[in-house]
């Protein structure tokens, strides 16, 4: 069987630097299905980086002053049979130059880094300036979590979880049992101007919630939320956090709760609304509390806890099944897939891959394009 080259041509380029971890760099451990990996994060906008054992033999050797070649060799003395390639190694030292988790000490010998990264902030800039996709940061919203600490304490206990069982098991029941009234209300209505400007209106306030039960989360278990704003989608504004401090806690059940967060927020909301509509004369306010109980729970049950599109369902399906960067892993693995197949190049390797998420991995791209 063919393996991969050792040895890359590209490795006078990359040989004599002498890379180091940038200061704003956090590292974190995570046990993942038994097997120890550490976690990268810096810029907040950036997402956190998953390294192996192998990709952190590299890493964990970055300190200014040995070289590439230096570290390489190092590890290769280590452990000759499964030491990465000069390859991997650059294809490693890209990602997180790219990522700014690692600097260099000769910018001119990575000139191909510096178009990359040009390239991807062009493309920010551009998608900055899109009047359909338009993001405004607001600055840190600590200030606002802080005056929101008791609830957190509140709702992300074994007694919140229990209300929030029972609010959802009563919003069902009445559901069911205004079926035929909120059918027909729905049929009648639905589509009019009035309810699609009511949607319009309310939709905003919904993801104000659902994107403050996701900050409430992670301040719960320790993370920061150091960034929320305002983004601008078919010119509808939704508010936003960055939640991405959220793959550094090291329990798999926290993560999984911060993902869950907003899902749980918008069921809330949907039978809160549902149960104020059953009992609301025909107004206005009977309105809007249908328009947000259909709202919170369509948008969840189609789209947000779909683990087939990236949103809070995707997340939460990772989280639950230790799958980190599922999607991407999996599309990663087809492509190396029909490289070797279809294009014959045998020593093109996919992710490496534990024996029990192989058939996700397999499974999920093509289930995801569908």
């Amino acid at each position: 069987m063919t393996t991969s080259p050792v040895y890359s041509e590209r490795w006078f380029r990359v040989g004599s630097l002498r890379p180091r971890l940038g200061t704003m760099v956090r590292i974190r451990r995570q046990v993942v299905r038994g097997e120890t990996w550490m976690l990268l994060s810096g810029h907040p906008k950036q997402p956190a980086h998953r390294l192996d054992h192998g990709g952190w033999a590299f890493v964990g050797r970055c300190d200014g002053r040995r070289t590439v070649d230096d570290i390489w060799r190092a590890i290769v003395a280590d452990n000759a049979d499964d030491s990465p390639t000069q390859d991997e190694i650059i294809g490693l030292l890209m990602q997180l130059h790219d990522a700014d988790l690692i600097d260099v000490d000769n910018q001119s010998q990575i000139a191909a880094l510096e178009r990359r990264r040009g390239s991807r902030r062009r493309r920010a800039r551009r998608a900055r300036l899109n009047p359909l996709g338009f993001r405004a940061t607001l600055g840190n919203p600590g200030a606002m979590l802080d005056r929101l600490a008791p609830l957190q304490r509140l709702l992300f206990s074994r007694t919140g979880m229990a209300a929030w069982i029972a609010l959802v098991a009563i919003g069902l029941f009445t559901w069911i049992a205004n079926w035929d009234e909120a059918a027909d209300h729905a049929a009648r209505w639905l589509t009019t101007p009035r309810y699609l400007l009511i949607a319009w209106l309310c939709y905003p306030v919904i993801k104000l919630i659902h994107e403050t039960s996701h900050g409430l989360a992670i301040r719960r278990w320790g993370g920061d939320v150091r960034e929320w704003g305002l983004a601008l989608l078919f010119l509808t504004p939704l508010p936003y956090v960055d939640a991405s401090d959220a793959s550094l806690l090291p329990n798999r059940a926290q993560r999984a709760l911060v993902s869950a967060a907003g899902i749980m927020a918008e069921l809330a909301m949907a039978a809160l609304s549902l149960l104020a509509w059953s009992q609301l004369e025909p107004g206005l306010m009977r309105d809007v509390m249908f328009s947000i109980a259909l709202t919170c729970s369509l948008s969840t049950v189609l789209f947000n806890a779909n683990p087939l599109m990236r949103l809070d369902g995707y997340y939460l399906m990772c989280d639950l099944l230790h799958l980190p960067n599922l999607a991407m892993r999996s599309s990663a693995w087809w492509q190396a897939w029909l490289v070797r197949h279809l294009l014959g190049l045998r020593h093109r390797r996919g992710p490496r891959l534990h024996r029990a998420e192989r058939r996700w991995l397999v499974a999920y791209a093509p289930l995801s394009w569908g």
